[in-house]
């Protein structure tokens, strides 16, 4: 959990952004208007084929022999998918897509960035994600901490340190280190600490 938080904290910055790896169960395609979508379960599937089939409105695909039964459609399954493909980008609009396969039973969804998925409305109003304050002239969006109790306020709160900010104060109050043993283990490279970057003067 706290590796896939600071993945998120990271994407939502703005830095590389890794979208899911399409697969056979749940195949991603690219729309008319260049949306990502991703179709539930493996088009190659006996009931899934024939519900393509349908939306799409291509019977002659049931008596094709490259797709006649479950063995040959995984075989030519890169055909199968390049078919639904060229379907698929005659949609410009996500919704008419969504729509046209909800009618087939065949059900989709958006395929989102985490800095995309962070400005929908709902997921402010139920407080998944919170503002920070960089310590500077501005702020930057991180998760919010998934747990809720009734008799118990959580979420995130204080104030974001600079990398060794607290050193100091650790040793000395934990561990009883003087002044002096704190300076030499910054100065042999021990302790790391990396202040703010004094902001430069318009002139």
């Amino acid at each position: 959990m706290l590796f896939m938080n600071e993945h998120a904290a990271t994407n939502l910055s703005g830095e590389t952004e890794y979208l899911p790896t399409p697969n056979v169960a749940s195949p991603i395609f690219t729309t008319g208007g260049g949306a990502q979508v991703m179709v539930s379960f493996n088009p190659a599937q006996r009931g899934v084929f024939a519900q393509y089939v349908e939306v799409m409105d291509r019977p002659e695909l049931a008596e094709d022999p490259r797709f006649a039964d479950y063995r040959s459609r995984m075989k030519n399954l890169e055909e199968l998918l390049a078919i639904i493909q060229a379907w698929i980008v005659t949609f410009s609009d996500v919704d008419e897509l969504e729509a046209a396969l909800a009618r087939g039973g065949l059900v989709m969804g958006k395929v989102r960035s985490l800095k995309e998925v962070a400005e929908l409305p709902w997921l402010a109003e139920r407080g998944a994600v919170a503002e920070v304050s960089d310590r500077g002239t501005g702020s930057f969006t991180i998760p919010n901490t998934p747990w809720r109790f009734s008799k118990a306020d959580t979420g995130v709160r204080g104030t974001i340190a600079y990398r060794g900010e607290d050193n100091a104060r650790v040793l000395r109050d934990w561990l009883d280190l003087s002044h002096d043993e704190i300076s030499s283990l910054e100065e042999s490279g021990v302790l790391s600490y990396r202040p703010p970057t004094p902001a430069r003067s318009a002139d």
